[in-house]
């Protein structure tokens, strides 16, 4: 189950690779900025259905990893019980330990952090094809909105979520998690630059220079500091 998973999801992330380098390698940058801001809906759809299938993804493998043998992912929204949900992921989980469950419940939230991270990391890099930042972007912003709509139902103990089937403490440990990476993503980054890279206005370069903090300390002169450099 968790190989057949595995080689789907490869499959589909090569299939786009392929398929947007395929399209976008002769662009030049007037063209390139001028797809990009027509594409802005399909960039949208791309970045919400991704983050949805991280998500889901995410409590599939665990309960693959866990010897679930039928576990059905749906990515598409649905109401059930008079809870609305965005995807969701059924799986055998009477077999369970308690731990066991947590991993489970806990899985999708913390992939979407995961997915924002690296996306992110991967863009201010400037490695990522201009054409492809776009889309990478709308992504990572996707997990991030996927990311704390979980830790805030969590937080409100609805136990139709999944961090709301959990203790108070685990979704405090999700949002302080969340809030150190946003807040070093934002001192490394620059807001209008993180903005315009969604509708094509701005890109990461490789040798463009970013923000970044540098701490020092003296002890012959007793001091400590922290310098900003832009």
């Amino acid at each position: 189950m968790l190989e057949k998973i595995v080689k789907k999801a490869r499959a589909m992330l090569a299939g786009i690779s392929l398929a947007a380098s395929m399209g976008c390698a002769s662009l030049g940058n007037d063209n390139r900025e001028r797809l990009v801001m027509g594409l802005i809906p399909v960039n949208a759809a791309a970045g919400y259905f991704g983050a949805v299938a991280t998500h889901e993804g995410g409590h599939a493998l665990t309960a693959a990893a866990l010897g679930s043998e039928h576990v059905d992912v749906d990515v598409l929204p649905s109401r059930m019980n008079g809870n609305f949900y965005y995807g969701r992921t059924s799986a055998d989980t009477s077999q369970y330990s308690e731990t066991d469950r947590s991993l489970f419940n806990t899985s999708g939230p913390a992939i979407n952090l995961v997915a924002q991270v690296i996306s992110r990391e991967a863009l201010k890099t400037g490695s990522v094809p201009a054409v492809l930042q776009p889309t990478l972007q709308w992504y990572a912003l996707a997990n991030k909105v996927a990311f704390y709509s979980n830790v805030i139902r969590g937080l409100e103990r609805n136990d139709a979520a999944d961090l709301g089937k959990e203790d108070l403490w685990v979704s405090l440990v999700f949002l302080t998690a969340g809030l150190s990476y946003d807040i070093y993503d934002l001192l490394s980054d620059s807001p209008s630059r993180y903005f315009g890279v969604l509708f094509g206005v701005r890109f990461y370069e490789p040798q463009e220079e970013r923000m970044h903090l540098e701490f020092s300390a003296g002890r012959e002169r007793n001091y400590i500091g922290m310098r900003i450099e832009w």
